[in-house]
């Protein structure tokens, strides 16, 4: 899963929902149709091999290899999260159908406290890159300009919504 950061969204976020509710469900919408967030969805989907790149899971259990369906998010708030770091308004994430872990096992090998398992280097070898090798790469290739649309919508929302609160 990965998030698009923006530093004060949370205070952001949380007054537009109050004096505003109406304002903040376009702005949700908004967001999620962005060019730029499809860009990402389908920059990842690219990434992501079609049949999976291990022979250990072609079988039909738990740990079977499924293309996932990659989507986006909008959470609800922006509210602090533990240690008092906000968490993000938007995030990517790809969900394989089933239950199946496969696709999840294959992207995050090597990132965990196994990684130095024998299970672990076996299935590096025949990999390429490092953690999260999928979904990360096809959201890097376009974060740049999600960023910039998402902060973009962001703002003008916040003027809109001190527009009709006659701040400014």
């Amino acid at each position: 899963m990965l998030r698009v950061d923006v530093e004060g969204i949370g205070a952001t976020v949380n007054e537009l929902k109050k004096f505003e509710p109406q304002l903040f469900a376009q702005m949700r919408k908004e967001i999620i149709t962005e060019p730029g967030v499809a860009s990402v969805l389908s920059s990842i989907e690219s990434k992501v091999p079609k049949v999976s790149p291990l022979f250990g899971m072609l079988h039909n259990g738990r740990t079977r290899y499924v293309i996932p369906k990659i989507r986006t998010y909008i959470r609800p708030s922006a509210k602090l999260g533990r240690g008092g770091t906000e968490r993000s308004l938007i995030g990517f994430e790809a969900i394989s159908p089933d239950n199946a872990a496969g696709f999840e096992i294959l992207d995050l090998v090597g990132s965990g406290p196994d990684a130095n398992s024998n299970n672990a280097k076996g299935m590096l070898k025949k990999l390429q890159g490092k953690a999260s090798r999928y979904v990360w790469k096809g959201y890097e290739a376009k974060k740049e300009g999600v960023s910039a649309a998402v902060l973009a919508i962001i703002k003008r929302y916040t003027t809109k919504t001190n527009v009709k609160l006659k701040v400014m």
